[in-house]
């Protein structure tokens, strides 16, 4: 009697002096160790309870895209179809027989004589004359074209780019060029009507 009173005294001292009944620690088998027991009941005491933890959140970006840089986009896309037509077309001046564009100007079989601006050419296509107002028409037309595409391309850019900050450069970026071009083709369009009538009255 004595001696199982003296084992069950060294076992609660191995335990650092806790008594306890074999029901308080369900999830543990007979078979651990009380080395086992002591480590679960300190890290036990190390974990933060459910209420201590920080939450966690889910952050879900949407990036929205205003209608008017689409529809920046889209008149760049229609500016370089329409340029594309104006500096392939003969229609820029037209008369009985005679059509003229910035770069070809024709002779219809039927022409009436004496030809416009005293051309003595027989009836056929041939390259515009060599007036000082029509390159400048011209030169201004293919710089219209050349920015209009810089311009729509920066804004596909800045419509594909996730970076608020890169879009914004892009966007700005494309504006300064989309009024150089504008700039460009306004002054093509007074320049030949002006200068073409300045020539007929000489």
């Amino acid at each position: 009697m004595m001696k199982s009173n003296m084992n069950a005294s060294a076992r609660g001292s191995v335990l650092g002096g806790f008594s306890f009944e074999a029901d308080s620690l369900a999830e543990f088998s007979e078979f651990d160790s009380t080395s086992v027991v002591l480590e679960y009941q300190a890290e036990s005491s190390r974990r933060p309870s459910e209420s201590k933890m920080a939450p966690t959140t889910t952050i879900e970006t949407v990036t929205i895209t205003r209608p008017l840089k689409v529809i920046a986009f889209i008149c760049g896309v229609i500016v370089f179809i329409l340029m594309i037509m104006a500096l392939a077309s003969t229609d820029w001046l037209m008369a009985a027989g005679w059509r003229q564009g910035l770069f070809i100007h024709c002779i219809a079989d039927d022409a009436p004589v004496p030809l416009p601006f005293n051309v003595l050419d027989p009836p056929d296509c041939y390259q515009a004359r060599d007036v000082a107002y029509i390159r400048a028409a011209a030169a201004l037309c293919i710089i219209t074209l050349l920015t209009d595409i810089v311009a729509t391309l920066l804004t596909a850019v800045g419509l594909r780019s996730k970076d608020h900050r890169t879009k914004y450069k892009y966007y700005r970026v494309a504006v300064y060029i989309m009024v150089l071009s504008l700039i460009s083709i306004l002054i093509a369009l007074v320049i030949y009507p002006v200068c073409f009538a300045a020539e007929l009255n000489e």
